[in-house]
């Protein structure tokens, strides 16, 4: 196709340009999604590539901004198109989620027209963009509270060749750990490979509201290989030397009482079963519970918060299964 339609934005081919998609505009409020299209100037797959499912996930806004300032439309094969932030009520007010209908986005796609306001952003994404991509990228990271190591996702969904394509996309990203996700009804990935689009997530944010330079550019790196992979731009992608699957499970360390959390372990080390990782102290300064490890494996994700309530998370671990 010569051109692309987004919403109130057609591009044609050799061209770049910003547009909107409008979820509310009346008397209350006004809600407009930010897209940006680059139109190749040679035939090629349409990627999709999306930001800010949370509110406070800035990394990949970021990288949605740079890589449409970089790309050259005459040197792309293919059409890139970039939604920097799907959650925008949340972001404009920074928080995680919607706080007009307090709802996760990334529970109720393909969404709903007559919805409330989350509920019609996910239709607009699903609607607008999602169907009209073969590829499609969500740049994620660590939420508000939590601090995540950086690692790859391809939907498991059953269809052995959609399932393969979808791995090896995952892992042309280039993160050393990577590991596939059974279907979750809901979600962006799901939803998307349930219509035959390849779709996959860059989790790539060390989280609690950081925007670390070194974050960033992984994920600009990040869809520069894919744009390698599929043959969209030249070149070829850059990997580490070695690439380790996670199992999907996690092993939850929880707060068993209330009292101070102290950590002596960082995400991404690799930690023994019984090991020590850190302590919950009263105000007294007294023992109330050691951290420790319920198995081997890799430090995937910290709740780093200093004050614990019974029953919340302080940290999980998964195995490295290959």
């Amino acid at each position: 196709m010569d051109s692309l339609r987004v919403g109130n934005i057609e591009v044609q081919k050799g061209e770049k340009a910003y547009g909107f998609l409008v979820a509310e505009d009346d008397d209350s409020a006004i809600v407009k999604l930010l897209v940006g299209i680059v139109k190749g100037s040679e035939f090629g797959p349409v990627l999709c590539v999306t930001g800010g499912m949370f509110g406070t996930i800035y990394t990949g806004i970021d990288a949605c901004i740079r890589i449409y300032d970089q790309l050259d439309p005459n040197k792309l094969r293919g059409t890139v198109v970039t939604v920097p932030v799907i959650e925008m009520t949340g972001f404009q007010k920074c928080m995680d989620e919607s706080p007009i209908d307090n709802l996760n986005p990334n529970r109720i796609f393909p969404g709903d027209p007559d919805g409330t306001i989350t509920h019609r952003i996910a239709h607009l994404i699903f609607d607008e963009v999602i169907r009209k991509s073969q590829y499609h990228l969500d740049l994620r990271g660590g939420d508000l509270w939590e601090q995540l190591i950086t690692f790859a996702i391809s939907c498991q969904m059953g269809n052995t060749e959609l399932d393969s394509r979808a791995e090896e996309l995952a892992r042309a990203l280039g993160t050393e750990y990577y590991l596939g996700m059974p279907e979750q009804k809901g979600t962006l990935i799901s939803e998307a490979s349930r219509i035959g689009v390849c779709s996959i997530i860059l989790e790539a944010s060390k989280g609690l509201a950081t925007y670390d330079e070194e974050d960033i550019q992984f994920n600009v790196t990040g869809i520069q290989n894919i744009l390698k992979h599929l043959r969209m731009v030249d070149g070829k992608p850059t990997l580490p030397a070695k690439q380790r699957r996670e199992e999907y499970k996690i092993h939850i360390v929880r707060a068993e009482r209330g009292g101070l959390l102290y950590l002596n372990c960082r995400c991404g080390e690799m930690a023994r079963k019984g090991q020590k990782l850190g302590d919950v102290k009263n105000l007294k300064g007294q023992t109330l519970q050691e951290v420790v490890a319920p198995i081997d494996g890799i430090i995937h994700y910290m709740f780093p918060k200093h004050i614990k309530n019974p029953g919340e998370r302080i940290l999980g671990i998964r195995r490295i299964i290959d």
